[in-house]
């Protein structure tokens, strides 16, 4: 979903939970006990179609695409809006930016090595990270691999969100960005406060990394991509 610039955080929070509540109904509504579910080709999607255009109208999304799945099947592909400034409109192949949607694929990774034994949710980052700090040295001993999935690690969004200006490309950005992390203020303590922040999913990422011995593109592709068979 690609949503206005300059959009203040809780409306941006607020719109993206309407159309994911959109999107719940519509499959609640496909998979209710004694709803008799139909099949691709029967079923009248236009009810969705209407209430997530209206929707896109009135927060002011410029476009999006939707996708529901009925068992393993495609039951219905949805697009709304326009792509861009000159009006081309969106289709179910536009591509839209991954964004956050990255972090999923993170954690994923992370739960994986944590089923293959090779990391602990409890252990320290500095574990598989000795040289890891922020700017507490205490501190940075006691964030724990669960700290950064939970977002409890005491850094802050603020903290994250300085890596909006990064434009390191080469093959060391994840460490780079981590390791830029040791003059980084924490706002809590870690494990006791939530807080968003970008930086505790690059850290869970240089992990995935460094334990895996594989690059985080690599490590995507032969333990994600290629299982699921997701091709585009």
């Amino acid at each position: 979903m690609n949503t206005r610039k300059n959009t203040h955080p809780k409306q941006t929070i607020h719109h993206s939970a309407l159309i994911l509540l959109a999107l719940c109904l519509a499959l609640i509504s496909l998979y209710t006990p004694g709803y008799a579910q139909p099949s691709a080709a029967e079923a009248d999607f236009s009810a969705v179609d209407d209430y997530l255009e209206a929707q896109r109208q009135a927060l002011d999304i410029p476009g999006m695409a939707l996708a529901i799945v009925q068992g393993d099947q495609i039951a219905y592909l949805g697009s709304y809006g326009k792509a861009d400034a000159a009006g081309r409109p969106v289709t179910p192949q536009t591509p839209f930016q991954i964004g956050s949607t990255t972090k999923s694929f993170t954690a994923l990774a992370v739960m994986q090595l944590v089923e293959a034994g090779k990391v602990e949710l409890d252990a320290p980052v500095q574990t598989y990270l000795p040289w890891f700090r922020v700017a507490d040295a205490a501190a940075s001993a006691q964030i724990t691999i669960r700290h950064l999935l939970n977002q409890t690690s005491g850094l802050s969004t603020a903290t994250g969100r300085a890596e909006f200006a990064a434009s390191d490309l080469s093959d060391q950005a994840i460490e780079n960005s981590v390791r830029a992390l040791a003059d980084a203020e924490l706002f809590a303590a870690p494990g006791g406060t939530y807080q968003y922040s970008n930086s505790n999913f690059t850290i869970a990422g240089l992990v995935v990394q460094v334990v895996s011995g594989q690059s985080y593109e690599a490590y995507m592709q032969e333990h994600i991509f290629d299982p699921l068979e997701m091709r585009h």
